[in-house]
């Protein structure tokens, strides 16, 4: 007997389910309180496996063998969102508008095949900068491992089940792979000989599950939809929301790596375990800022159709409030207790990365304030250009600064750079912002830019 596709069921379910008299509202409610738990609970070992992980990382390989980890690992990153280059984004977008299977098989090859182009245009650059960074050839093994999982990260099709609505099967796959990855690692890492576990480890696991993945989503597809045609267009319209999106994601790893390229490994280590640890101290802001985007953004809108317009910008003050307190609090309780949190958490090895820590508490001030009024102010007020021009000075600034002095003063340039280009990114943010007269938005009403 033929089994029906996934998508097919689902739509006889629906049917079925309209023919018992049940309202559609009522199966989205019921669907909704279903998927909830499974995605809040991917959100929560997300957030929660780099709590155990680190530490565990730092005090079973070393300073050393951790700062090669984080370089490869930073590798695999770039390699990861240079193939993605946004098109999870518009992939998700397409799905979701796609009316039948024949326009999902061919939405899904065009995704696929542009993956694949970009592969050819990415690894090979990737492969000469591992044979030419000290960081990186210094243990080839891990770093050729950290590759391999960029490439497979980014065929990972959790963007096609949440555009076609299973958000569950999203949910479970990237909960078996975390999972399962993490109990590998936990198992078997016991000193820094074992570093190639953890890439190898997390490649095998990813892999598999975006195969699993890309035969369950070609699977229901009518035979001849999956035709690799045209690419370049899926490629162009994601440039724009990778330039946007890709930049931020892609500033810490790109330091990391740069670091890497210029500076001794022990520099390279002492940076990177510090920027991991800032990382995994804002990890709990993230839930926050994607919850106050929404909100604001539905506010501004109602707003613009003659909602109020104190109580929008009232909102406004109390997110911007309350992530600025948040990001101080973050800086000014790393600043203070750096000596005593960092020995305790990776061990006594790791007493030179506190000052290096402590210099980027002080970038955070600047780079968390120039976040929150990006995030909280711009975006909801689609002042989009503004956005992407702060984000490319963010990128640029940061990018030579950390070169520059990295190549001068190790790991203290290093950190030095990211404040340097902290403070130029917010400095832009206020020019901006007297420009645009987005100042009084914190005292007194204002217009809404058009």
């Amino acid at each position: 007997m033929k089994r029906e596709s996934p998508a097919v069921a689902q739509a006889a379910d629906e049917c079925d389910s309209h023919a018992a008299g049940v309202q559609p509202t009522v199966v989205a409610t019921a669907s909704m309180r279903r998927d909830l738990p499974l995605m809040y609970g991917a959100q929560a070992l997300r957030y929660l496996a780099p709590m155990i992980l680190v530490p565990f990382y730092g005090r079973i390989l070393g300073i050393e063998s951790y700062g090669h980890l984080l370089s490869a690992m930073a590798l695999m990153q770039i390699v990861w969102l240079f193939i993605e280059w946004g098109l999870p984004s518009t992939g998700f977008r397409d799905m979701a508008a796609a009316v039948n299977l024949h326009q999902r098989g061919r939405l899904l090859a065009t995704q696929l095949a542009a993956r694949m182009l970009l592969a050819l245009f990415v690894v090979p650059p990737a492969l000469v900068a591992l044979f030419l960074t000290p960081a990186l050839k210094a243990d080839p093994v891990v770093s050729g491992l950290a590759l391999a999982l960029g490439v497979a990260s980014a065929f990972n099709m959790t963007w096609f089940f949440q555009g076609i609505g299973r958000f569950r099967l999203a949910a479970v796959f990237e909960v078996l792979s975390l999972g399962v990855s993490t109990a590998i690692i936990l198992a078997s890492v016991r000193g820094p000989g074992d570093a190639w576990i953890i890439p190898g480890a997390l490649f095998a696991v990813g892999a598999c599950s975006s195969l699993l993945q890309v035969w369950l989503a070609a699977s229901p597809a009518p035979r001849g939809s999956i035709v690799f045609n045209n690419p370049w267009r899926a490629i162009r319209n994601s440039t724009l929301l990778f330039v946007d999106r890709g930049q931020t994601m892609m500033l810490g790893p790109l330091c990391v790596f740069l670091v890497g390229f210029v500076a001794p490994v022990p520099a390279v280590a002492a940076f990177a375990v510090a920027d991991r640890l800032m990382g995994v101290a804002l990890v709990l802001l993230n839930p926050l800022n994607q919850v106050f985007a929404g909100r604001l953004t539905h506010s501004v809108a109602k707003m613009q159709q003659g909602g109020n317009e104190d109580a929008t910008y009232r909102l406004m003050r109390r997110f911007c409030g309350f992530s600025m307190g948040y990001y101080a609090l973050v800086a000014i309780a790393g600043f203070m207790l750096a000596h005593i949190l960092i020995p305790l958490i990776f061990g006594p090895g790791y007493l030179q990365v506190v000052p290096v820590f402590r210099v980027l508490c002080v970038a955070l001030v600047c780079s968390g304030a120039a976040s929150v009024l990006m995030g909280n102010v711009l975006y909801p007020l689609r002042h989009d250009k503004d956005t992407a021009v702060l984000s490319t000075i963010r990128l640029l600034t940061t990018c030579a600064g950390v070169t520059l002095l990295a190549a001068l003063a190790g790991a203290m340039g290093a950190a030095a750079g990211r404040l340097v280009g902290a403070a130029l990114t917010f400095g832009a943010l206020v020019f901006i912002f007297r420009q645009r007269s987005l100042w009084p938005i914190f005292f007194r009403r204002l217009r809404v830019a058009a």
